[in-house]
């Protein structure tokens, strides 16, 4: 797996939802960043969603309908980690997200409150977003 890389998980029981390596795995294999995607409702329920990365049908070929990244669900997780569920069929890849959105997913975790502090550090860390 690589930084841009985009994937979702094979059976709709672990998650439903697609997911972006957001940080680089060859400078930090034991800390990967993954961020996934949701549909954009500004109100959910009662939870209101995160706006600092709208995205919209075009901006990826898995978008069809407005779509936010919910940096509060970002996770940490090991390169072998990934390696291992995709060569055990677990996540498929799909088409990376283009560098420009890959910078608006980044310009996103700048900005937002959302990002979990751990995985500020390591985007961080990497020069990706400003401390």
């Amino acid at each position: 797996m690589e930084i841009g890389d985009f994937f979702l998980f094979r059976s709709r029981n672990v998650n439903e939802h697609p997911f972006v390596v957001i940080s680089m795995p060859d400078l930090d294999a034991e800390r990967v960043v993954i961020v996934s995607l949701t549909s954009y409702d500004k109100f959910y329920h009662e939870i209101e969603k995160d706006g600092s990365c709208v995205l919209q049908e075009g901006d990826h070929a898995w978008i069809h309908h407005q779509t936010c990244v919910s940096y509060r669900d970002a996770k940490i997780v090991t390169h072998a980690l990934l390696d291992q569920l995709e060569s055990d069929g677990a996540i498929v890849k799909l088409t990376p997200v283009s560098d420009d959105l890959l910078t608006r997913i980044l310009e996103g975790a700048q900005q937002t409150d959302e990002l979990p502090g751990k995985c500020r550090k390591v985007l961080e860390d990497q020069d990706l977003i400003e401390d």
